[in-house]
């Protein structure tokens, strides 16, 4: 292990890089691999701990993703690697080498797939395949990266994972960091130290290695959600926030979620989830997830003073007991995220939704409720107050929004409703422990992606606050006033498709949100459309 001062590093220079683009292959074969007897592809000169999986050069990096030396045909046959990938979860391999090189080391190539072994075998044997060509000691760009590491998030959630390219090393580590960077939102140097303590002289180069902190560097620009929490952080268009939402969702997530932004759709849900007194199943899986994913991240953080003469703790299973435990941890429920909002809403809305009537009538009447609401406001919420105090006389003032995860869903209740829809209307100063607590959800969205504390709240004032307080934090507001003024000349059926894709679905989630909320006195629903449309506009 490491002396405390030192960082875990392979022996790499520019001198030795530069070397190594001039070689020819066959040569780098034979003096940095051994050639048809490559120390990398086979059990031989490697300890049984440096075999995860015996017979190939492999390491466990976290519980769940392996890294690996290639395996060849010969490897796979008198190893049964598949039935050990099985045996320990792992459900998908991702192959980072490029096809036919490193062909003078080791076994032959095989002349349909260009690799050391037929992909085909897994993929009968029920293990996923995917590859990702790297240049070997080389590096591609950003974009190329982040589709392999969205396709690793994406396995993942399948099973364990394991990842090879020749040695298992330079272009495996990279994979691995980078995937670090973007689930636990560790930096780059912590990544990097991280790996190579798994799995010694792991990320070869330099370029590598500034390959990883150009990783890290555009995530950083991606992830903020509310641009002024914390503050520093750039105002962003709708248009560019999807943008950079396209760039960090994968899977059914980014599918339904193309034009529609996330903190939209995950908070209109909650809402409506607690307008009709339901829970569903899909906060508490991305809660586990993000919980392991937080845990992970304090051991790679730590990681740096674990060197100082102390033993790693061992994340793999290397029993069958602790593995059936693993088993039963999946079984759980860590393989899909149940957090999205159905898409397509605009459409629904073009077929008739009663609902929108009341809206558009809204939207219409910008003008004259511009210069209504300060004269008006407060008497509006006086008849609202007594509205609600003699619809609900035999309700306990005491309701609490905090669910208990051992209680049964509780029915909707017209107080219930009726207090969500007032916590959607308040329109003066939110009160200061809400802001704080608002302010404390955007603050974990922003630097811990934690969209499953947003998805678990149920106070619908702080709510309320975060989707007003992200709309009106957008730069531009979502409607302009040429957009507003469509509504006005026509037909707004008709006009609503002259909207762009984003601007149409963010309406159409927000109203189908409103919704949600039936039988709601006209004062109330009144304000509730006003301060829709303030949030959506920047009027007023």
């Amino acid at each position: 292990m490491s002396s405390p001062k030192e960082e875990p590093r392979p022996s790499y220079s520019n001198t030795r890089e530069r070397i190594v683009r001039v070689v020819p292959p066959h040569l780098i074969c034979s003096l940095t691999c051994g050639g048809r007897d490559c120390r990398y592809e086979g059990p031989d000169g490697w300890t049984v701990e440096q075999q995860a999986i015996r017979g190939l050069y492999s390491s466990w990096i976290t519980d769940e993703i392996l890294a690996m030396s290639r395996p060849s045909t010969r490897l796979i046959e008198e190893h049964t690697i598949t039935e050990q990938f099985h045996r320990f979860g792992i459900r998908s391999l991702v192959n980072a080498q490029l096809p036919w090189e490193h062909g003078y080391c080791g076994d032959s190539l095989d002349p349909q797939s260009g690799f050391s072994y037929r992909p085909q075998d897994f993929m009968d044997s029920g293990i996923s395949f995917y590859n990702f060509g790297l240049p070997d000691f080389g590096v591609v760009p950003v974009p190329r990266i982040l589709d392999a590491v969205k396709v690793i998030a994406f396995a993942l959630r399948e099973g364990r994972l394991a990842i090879h390219c020749h040695a298992g090393l330079g272009r495996t580590g990279v994979l691995i960091a980078c995937y670090l960077i973007f689930a636990c939102r560790v930096s780059a140097a912590d990544a990097i130290r991280f790996v190579r303590l798994r799995r010694p002289g792991s990320i070869q180069t330099g370029s590598q290695v500034s390959l990883v902190c150009d990783f890290a560097l555009f995530l950083s620009s991606q992830w903020p959600v509310f641009p002024s929490a914390p503050p520093g952080y750039p105002a962003f268009t709708l248009a560019e926030y999807l943008i950079r939402q396209r760039h960090l969702l994968h899977g059914q997530e980014a599918r339904s979620l193309r034009h529609l932004p996330k903190p939209v759709a995950v908070i209109c849900r909650r809402l409506a989830q607690l307008a009709g007194g339901r829970r569903t199943r899909g906060p508490w899986v991305e809660l586990e997830r993000e919980a392991a994913h937080r845990l992970l991240q304090q051991v790679i953080v730590r990681s740096a003073s674990d060197r100082q003469g102390k033993k790693m703790p061992s994340l793999a299973c290397e029993s069958e007991d602790n593995e059936e435990e693993w088993k039963r941890k999946k079984r759980r429920g860590l393989f899909q995220s149940q957090i999205s909002c159905d898409t397509g809403i605009l459409q629904l809305l073009l077929t008739g939704d009663t609902s929108v009537d009341m809206v558009s009538n809204g939207l219409c009447q910008l003008d004259v409720v511009r210069t209504e609401i300060p004269t008006t406001e407060s008497k509006v919420k006086e008849e609202t107050k007594n509205r609600v105090d003699s619809n609900a006389p035999n309700v306990s003032p005491t309701y609490t929004y905090r669910d208990n995860l051992a209680e049964p869903c509780q029915p909707p209740t017209l107080h219930h409703v009726l207090c969500i829809a007032e916590a959607m209307a308040e329109l003066e100063t939110p009160d200061p422990v809400v802001q704080q607590s608002a302010k404390n959800l955007q603050k974990l969205v922003n630097e811990e992606g934690s969209w499953a504390a947003v998805s678990t709240e149920s106070n619908p004032k702080i709510l309320s606050t975060l989707i007003w307080d992200w709309l009106q934090q957008l730069s531009d507001p979502v409607l302009k006033q040429e957009d507003v003024n469509l509504f006005c000349d026509g037909d707004w059926r008709q006009n609503l498709t002259k909207l762009s894709r984003s601007q149409g679905e963010t309406l159409c989630c927000l109203l189908q949100c409103v919704s949600k909320l039936p039988s709601l006195p006209p004062a109330l629903e009144e304000l509730v459309l006003i301060r829709l449309i303030r949030a959506l506009t920047k009027v007023g």
